[in-house]
């Protein structure tokens, strides 16, 4: 169970990457998994691997579009504020691409570490890790981090994000009215 045939031969424990740290190698081998030749629980969990790297990708997206935005700008190479360069060239929002900028800031001070570790290794996705950090950006450092530690270590990536959600603003109400 978990364990997947690869397209050029020899098997992959997609159940161990879906669990596991994300790197290069766990994307080689997901990229090799015969879709087709497992069955529906291998396929679930081939599915959730995927979904880690996601995450780990949604992280360094994030921490990219903070350091772009301290970076000082040359003016010869853009007359663009960074949110407007990222949203041109992703296609998005400059909304959209000031909370990656945003999130990034606030994954790389003290406030919102908890929730960077999380995401990078795909322990939670890019919206639970958004939420937290929206949810918890407006606290002092200390309480913020308490509150995240305990919206993950309470079962944190399995909760759907309106749970989440949920169990954020609970932990905060008494604390923060």
């Amino acid at each position: 169970i978990g364990v997947a045939p690869m397209v050029g031969g020899g098997v992959v424990d997609v159940g161990a990457l879906a669990r596991q740290h994300v790197d290069g190698g766990a994307m080689v081998a997901l990229e090799q998994v015969d879709a087709d030749r497992v069955d529906t629980y291998t396929l679930v969990e081939v599915l959730a691997a995927w979904d880690r790297i996601e995450a780990m990708a949604a992280y360094y997206k994030r921490m990219v579009a903070h350091r772009l935005a301290t970076r000082p700008q040359a003016p010869a190479r853009t007359s663009r504020r960074p949110a407007a360069e990222i949203a041109f060239r992703l296609g998005a929002t400059r909304q959209h691409a000031r909370g990656l900028i945003d999130a990034g800031a606030a994954m790389t001070s003290g406030a919102g570490m908890i929730t960077a570790e999380a995401l990078r290794a795909g322990v939670i996705n890019a919206a639970k890790a958004d939420m937290l950090i929206e949810r918890t950006n407006h606290l002092p450092a200390e309480l913020a981090l308490a509150v995240q530690e305990e919206a993950l270590t309470g079962g944190g990536g399995l909760r759907t994000l309106p749970q989440l959600r949920r169990a954020v603003d609970q932990t905060i109400a008494p604390v923060d009215p």
